[in-house]
């Protein structure tokens, strides 16, 4: 039976938690992870603030292919039969573009699109403050102003921090549809 791995596109502040607990309590094969996030992971299980400004500015480089190559080729190797990432991190950074790696291997690749909606998203941005502040925008979410944003964010940053963060919301629903574009006829 050929792995398979399981990645959600989403926001932050989505339902990450809540999807890693669905996948825990009925997968019962899984390794399953909310946000792989700490000292000894960024960079080695979830990609660093590198990966996502690379990326999301100069596309997919060798460093971030790189990244991605060292990540599946580590998760391959779990004893498991289901890896379940539930990061909203990964959409961000590469992870569709460089999803061929594990699929060359024989895996079998599902992918979640989450959405939760945008009224109650914008309320949870709001009250963490997040979006006030552009490093928090960098390290956790995306900056409206990256040149590979599929998403225009002109006309929402004229309504300050509600606009950058309705944008953001915009942006990963475009990737989310990119998504189904680029993935739909791939067998597997």
């Amino acid at each position: 039976m050929a792995k398979k791995f399981i990645f959600p596109i989403k926001t932050g502040r989505s339902g990450t938690a809540y999807l890693a607990e669905l996948f825990r309590r009925n997968l019962p094969d899984a390794d399953v992870w909310h946000e792989r996030t700490g000292f000894a992971t960024f960079g080695v299980d979830t990609p660093d603030l590198s990966h996502l400004m690379l990326f999301n500015s100069v596309g997919n480089v060798d460093a971030v292919q790189a990244f991605w190559r060292q990540k599946f080729t580590r998760d391959l190797t779990g004893d498991r039969d289901v890896h379940a990432e539930a990061s909203h991190f990964l959409a961000k950074a590469g992870l569709l573009e460089n999803i061929d790696f594990l699929l060359a291997e024989g895996a079998e690749v599902e992918i979640v699109i989450l959405r939760r909606d945008v009224f109650a998203t914008l309320w949870s941005f709001y009250n963490r403050f997040d979006f006030v502040n552009n490093g928090l925008a960098w390290a956790f979410y995306l900056d409206a102003k990256s040149p590979n944003a599929i998403a225009d964010s002109r006309p929402f940053l004229e309504h300050g921090v509600a606009g950058k963060a309705i944008w953001y919301i915009v942006e990963m629903r475009a990737r989310g549809a990119y998504c189904r574009q680029l993935m739909g006829e791939i067998p597997g």
